[in-house]
């Protein structure tokens, strides 16, 4: 198994790209022997699965400190690794919440990589490290991006939502930001935000995919799924849920799979064996699940059933 940077850094070979290793020295940080810290937990999700309430539940719901990849969050509070021979990260995403201590996990969000448009062929990404070294990445100024240390991260909390919410969800996400581009494709605005807007959202950004779809489907299969929205969409997140199964085992990390809407369904259990999982013993309280929005309206019946089948399809025995 992976257990360090070196190891990946030579399967990836990388070498003089945009990836680099960022030691403390060559950091304002000073290096200083840390103290015995809790480990590391990821939060593997596709994004805009329900990592947001996932991390209010740690913050709020346990008291806990989340950490983050992505510094854009870490700035919020001056940028502090979590562990002080680390400065490439991962960070504290707040201060308000306790540190989890030893024996307990910290939750830290990682969407990993592959959830955009592909500039590549070949979509397994773990067959030469790379999934890993996403999951470990943290972007920083001028396109330059860090990975911290895999050592210590011993867990997973693999999230998973509906592919169907998850993917209206990611159109809706678009709105949200300042730049209001898609993947520098085209602007989002040029959109409304309801089921009309969706379809016609859908049918620019899968022009971009008729590469990928001739790779990965056969005729039968982008037949299904010539009129679903956002086919796409679609093919990303299912592998992207195959590399990160790929992932944990090459790791040997601890897995929980957690069903966002089991949080609905089977609120105490999920929320208890959440906090099992990350060693949350003490000053835990539950924080009320507000249901999400579902956009059953924004499928149709024989569409559902069309991408249901090619997900299957692609989808490894884990997936």
């Amino acid at each position: 198994t992976l257990r360090n940077l070196d190891e990946i850094d030579d399967i990836v070979g990388l070498g003089n790209s945009a990836v680099h290793i960022i030691s403390p020295s060559q950091t304002n940080h000073t290096s200083v022997a840390p103290t015995k810290p809790a480990e590391i937990a990821w939060l593997m999700s596709f994004p805009n699965s329900g990592t947001t309430y996932v991390i209010k539940f740690i913050q709020e719901g346990a008291g806990r400190r989340p950490g983050t990849n992505y510094l854009r969050e870490a700035n919020k509070i001056g940028k502090v690794p979590i562990y002080e021979d680390q400065p490439q990260g991962p960070f504290w995403m707040s201060h308000k919440e306790n540190k989890p201590s030893p024996g307990e996990y910290v939750l830290t969000k990682t969407h990993c990589g592959g959830y955009v448009i592909p500039k590549e062929k070949n979509m397994d990404r773990t067959a030469n490290g790379r999934f890993v070294w996403e999951c470990a990445m943290a972007k920083i100024n001028d396109g330059i991006s860090t990975a911290y240390p895999v050592k210590h991260v011993k867990k997973a909390v693999h999230l998973i939502r509906d592919p169907f919410a998850n993917i209206v969800a990611r159109f809706n996400n678009h709105f949200k930001d300042q730049k209001k581009d898609v993947q520098d494709k085209f602007q989002i605005d040029e959109y409304n935000r309801d089921k009309k807007g969706f379809w016609e959202f859908c049918a620019n950004l899968d022009k971009y995919f008729e590469q990928m779809k001739r790779e990965f489907l056969s005729e039968h299969q982008i037949s299904l799924m010539e009129h679903v929205p956002c086919s796409g969409e679609f093919i990303l997140y299912v592998i992207w849920h195959n590399n990160a199964f790929k992932t944990t085992k090459m790791l040997d990390l601890d897995v929980m799979i957690l069903h966002y809407d089991s949080f609905e369904t089977k609120y105490e259990q999920t929320s208890d064996d959440l906090f099992d999982f990350l060693g949350y013993t003490n000053g835990v309280n539950k924080l009320e699940f507000v249901t999400g929005k579902t956009y059953d309206d924004h499928f149709t019946p024989k569409q559902r059933i069309k991408a249901k089948e090619v997900l299957k399809a692609l989808a490894s025995e884990q997936t």
